[in-house]
């Protein structure tokens, strides 16, 4: 598969890295990243990285819980004989009604908390691809950053072995992952 671009017209960039973050969402804290020590890029890449990794293990602990409730759901199914809630009687089956009830509950507990976290997640995560971007030298000033937004913008589509992907950053670079961390 080769790289496709949608034909969205030309890229028109924002003037300042001010307008540019807070398009993107980014806290107006990262207007001056650029003249930022090493030490505090660094020191801001690893609190973001300890925040998204505590969020990423919440996120997991809530998937295993929702997998063992729904294992809970069906092993409780098939132990009573029912093949489906709706079949059950209000008065006769209220017991089982009552667990279904609990079942789903707690399903939905775990959906709304793990939506809530993923959403919290992006949230605080959305500078986190600049600082790396900084640490790795993918950008050493606002240019950098417009120059990656050139190239990329109107992708429809592309493939990892496409060169083009080796000189662009981590925050337009489809599969740039935190992982590994940066040292």
């Amino acid at each position: 598969m080769m790289t496709q671009y949608a034909d969205t017209g030309p890229y028109e960039a924002p003037d300042t890295l001010e307008d540019w973050l807070e398009k993107r969402g980014i806290s107006q804290t990262y207007a001056s990243v650029f003249t930022w020590s090493e030490a505090e890029v660094r020191s801001n890449y690893e609190a973001l990285f300890n925040e998204i990794e505590a969020y990423n293990e919440r996120v997991e602990a809530l998937t295993s819980e929702f997998q063992s409730l729904h294992q809970s759901r069906g092993g409780y199914m098939e132990e009573h004989g029912i093949n489906s809630w709706q079949q059950l009687d209000p008065v006769r089956d209220a017991e089982h009604l009552t667990m279904k009830n609990s079942f789903f509950d707690r399903i939905r507990v775990c959906n709304t908390e793990g939506n809530r976290l993923k959403k919290e997640r992006a949230d605080a995560g959305r500078a986190f691809p600049l600082l790396a971007g900084i640490i790795d030298g993918s950008y050493s000033n606002f240019s950098s950053i417009i120059n990656d937004e050139r190239i990329t913008h109107g992708l429809l589509s592309s493939n990892s072995g496409d060169p083009m992907w080796d000189h662009i950053g981590p925050l337009h670079n489809i599969f740039w992952s935190m992982y590994p961390k940066l040292v």
